[in-house]
Order: C-alpha cells, then sequence, then structure tokens
C-alpha cells in the first residue's frame, strides 16, 4: 500500500496515513407551512467544510525531530494556499487552528494533526 503524496502548495506532508474526506454540499433554508404537506426550498451557496490531516514525522534522533517539527510549524503557515491529494483533488485552504502533536517523548516519531478550512475550489 503506497502512501498518498499530500501537498501544502510546494511542501510535501511526511508519512500522512490519514485524510478526512472533503464533504461537499449546499446550504438550502427549508419553508414548511404548518398546515400542509409542502414545503419551499431556496437555494443556497455551497457549504463550508474542514480537511484533517494526520501523519507522522520521523527521524533518528530528538534533536533532528525537533527540527523537523519546527519546519513543519513554519512551512504549514496561516496563509491562502492549495491542499492537494496527488490527482484526486485540490482545494483552496486555510489553516485557522494550530497544528497538533500528540504527547510522546520525540526520541524517533512524532504523530500529528492539521486541521484545513476550504475556502475554495
Amino acid at each position: 500500500m503506497s502512501v498518498p503524496r499530500v501537498l501544502f502548495g510546494t511542501t510535501q506532508l511526511e508519512n500522512v496515513y490519514h485524510i478526512s474526506d472533503p464533504k461537499e454540499g449546499m446550504k438550502s433554508n427549508i419553508i414548511e407551512g404548518l398546515r400542509g404537506d409542502w414545503a419551499i426550498i431556496v437555494p443556497g451557496g455551497k457549504e463550508s467544510f474542514n480537511i484533517e490531516v494526520w501523519g507522522v514525522l520521523t527521524a533518528d534522533d530528538y534533536d533532528a525531530l525537533a527540527t523537523k517539527i519546527e519546519a513543519l510549524k513554519t512551512a504549514i503557515n496561516t496563509d491562502p494556499t492549495t491542499l492537494s491529494l496527488e490527482s484526486t483533488w485540490s482545494y483552496l485552504v486555510r489553516r485557522i487552528e494550530p497544528i497538533e502533536f500528540d504527547e510522546s517523548l520525540r526520541n524517533y516519531s512524532q504523530k500529528y494533526k492539521i486541521s484545513f478550512f476550504v475556502i475554495g475550489p
């Protein structure tokens, strides 16, 4: 099984093992009558959604891993950037929450989770 290639702009995210599927939908207002069986549906715009990416940083020792963590924090900034999964999909996203790191001794590996808010196609 191959690891999916996930790009944030030109930065490839390391060892990605989970990506939440984009859930596109529409916002619609539904107006139901009190006495009838009918409803009026007023179509709206596209619904906003988040994409979560989980991965693992690996290194030979603590110092190398700490360097990779700082590089990830620097590369995955809050500027609007394209997030793409190989040739499957591509969205304009913005990171609006801090990158989450699991509790770890950071000897050889560190799990991370990044949440992106989709702001455009």
